[in-house]
């Protein structure tokens, strides 16, 4: 996944790696440096992830949702204010897709729900 200034992939083994601009903790991997090249941000269980602009979202074999990096307009929906450095839960269980824009996220949920947060404007 690429973000405007980082990017994600996960590995067949559903590890998570992240690198690029670290500005918001948008990497994952607890910092606020810059990555140059990939560091480990999930050992494993990633089934699907996304980059937006300054942020991060994943979703677990499980179906539950994390999500890090900026924090404005709710965009991570984690229930505060604060940019996120590590991943963070946001849904439970029971989502099979995510999708991140500039300010907002969202979620396909395995009912076939549409779930959104974030920026409204």
């Amino acid at each position: 996944a690429a973000g405007a200034f980082h990017s994600l992939v996960a590995t067949a083994k559903g590890e998570l790696f992240g690198w690029g601009n670290n500005t918001y903790g948008q990497v994952g991997d607890g910092s606020l440096y810059d990555r140059n090249s990939p560091v480990l941000i999930l050992p494993e269980g990633v089934r699907a992830l996304a980059a937006g602009k300054h942020h991060s979202l994943c979703v677990m074999q499980t179906g539950e949702v994390l999500a890090w990096g900026l924090n404005e307009d709710c965009l991570l929906g984690v229930g505060w204010a604060a940019k996120q450095l590590t991943p963070a839960r946001v849904i439970k269980d029971g989502v099979r897709a995510v999708a991140a824009g500039s300010k907002h996220s969202l979620a396909l949920t395995d009912d076939g729900e549409v779930l959104a947060w974030g920026a409204n404007d």
